[in-house]
C-alpha cells in the first residue's frame, strides 16, 4: 500500500471520530462511505503505479482550501484599501468642516 492510501484513511478516521464525539451520526455515515470509497480509489491508483495522481487527488482539497483562505484574506484587506482611497467629503468630528482635500472638488 502506498503512502497516499495510508494517509487518507487516517485523516478520514479522525473526522469520523470527531463526528462521533459531537453526535453528528448522519455526517458520520457519509464520511465512512467516503473513507471506504476513497481508500479503494487511492489503492487502485497505487496498484497501477499512479502514485503521483493519488498524491494530486489527496492534495487537491488542501490546495483549494488555501486558495479560498487567500481570497478571503485578500478581499478583507481590499475592503480597507477601497475605504481608505475613496474620496469622501464628510465633515470631521472635531469642528464640522470638510477635510482640505474636498475643497478642490
Amino acid at each position: 500500500m502506498c503512502l497516499p492510501a495510508k494517509v487518507f484513511p487516517i485523516a478520514m478516521t479522525s473526522l469520523v471520530l470527531f463526528d462521533v464525539f459531537i453526535g453528528n451520526y448522519k455526517n458520520m455515515g457519509f464520511r465512512i462511505v467516503s473513507l471506504l470509497v476513497g481508500t479503494a480509489m487511492l489503492y487502485g491508483l497505487c496498484a497501477f503505479n499512479m502514485e503521483i495522481v493519488a498524491w494530486f487527488l489527496l492534495g487537491l482539497p488542501i490546495f483549494f482550501f488555501v486558495c479560498l483562505a487567500a481570497l478571503v484574506i485578500f478581499d478583507l484587506s481590499l475592503i480597507d484599501v477601497t475605504h481608505t482611497f475613496q474620496r469622501r467629503c464628510y465633515p470631521n468630528s472635531v469642528n464640522g468642516t470638510p477635510p482640505p482635500s474636498c475643497n478642490n472638488a
